[in-house]
């Protein structure tokens, strides 16, 4: 039996709380769970960070966060870099017009407004 971090109540497989309608931490699977961590998304801004593990969370791939780096069970990398990637990184760079940083001279997509190899902001 699990317990509601903010009112104690026991409950199982359950969503939210009967009791406080907290949202109840996902139950992942005991494989996921024996599986070694391994680094999917070195991100940086907290935001961005707590963003993908909701979604991670969300689609059942247990995750946590360590120095700034989201880790996820082994097994469950490759799925979590491509919800990572579709849902949270925006369209496929191949895809997109390129542009390059006057600063270091970096090719980037165009819709990106600092250089991820510099960080110049750039002007349009």
């Amino acid at each position: 039996m699990l317990f509601c971090p903010v009112c104690g109540n026991g409950y199982d497989d359950k969503e939210t709380c009967p009791n406080c309608e907290e949202k109840l931490a996902p139950r992942f699977d005991e494989q996921q769970m024996q599986s070694p961590l391994v680094v999917v998304e070195d991100m940086i801004g907290v935001g961005y960070i707590h963003m993908a593990k909701e979604l991670l969370e969300e689609n059942g791939i247990y995750c946590q966060i360590e120095g700034g780096c989201l880790l996820v069970p082994e097994l469950k990398a490759a799925e979590a870099r491509e919800l990572i990637r579709v849902f949270l990184k925006g369209p496929d760079e191949a895809e997109c017009a390129q542009k390059v940083c006057p600063g270091c001279g970096q090719v980037m997509p165009d819709y990106k407004i600092m250089c991820p190899n510099c960080g110049k902001v750039l002007e349009d």
